[in-house]
């Protein structure tokens, strides 16, 4: 598993999701891409049953609330991932402000937790 800070350091500073052209790194892939709104705070759900019962499970473990059968984002790593590599994947939405140590915790437990080895 790989953590990455962010690949948008311009929208950061800017405080917007898109870089400085307006394009949304997070939603960028090359399969199935459209424009979508944002939104933040949620574990989305998928809709389809693999990797349905592991990002309910991180929900629950995390605090994270659920945003149930939520197709992977149009243009997301996780579409992109399901499309090519057949692997299932969800998104993690985080709020969008600086998370409390506990939340931090509270996360790391989640991933630990839903890790399978190998």
């Amino acid at each position: 598993m790989w953590t990455i800070r962010t690949l948008n350091p311009d929208g950061v500073a800017a405080r917007r999701r898109g870089n400085a052209h307006g394009v949304d790194l997070n939603r960028n892939f090359a399969w199935n891409w459209k424009a979508i709104p944002s939104s933040s705070g949620e574990t989305l759900i998928p809709c389809e049953r693999r990797g349905r019962d592991v990002a309910l499970r991180y929900a629950r473990l995390s605090g994270l609330r659920p945003r149930d059968c939520f197709p992977s984002p149009p243009g997301s790593a996780t579409g992109y991932q399901g499309h090519r590599l057949g692997q299932r994947a969800f998104v993690v939405e985080l709020p969008g402000r600086a998370l409390r140590a506990a939340e931090v915790r509270r996360h790391a437990r989640a991933v630990s937790e839903i890790a399978e080895p190998g």
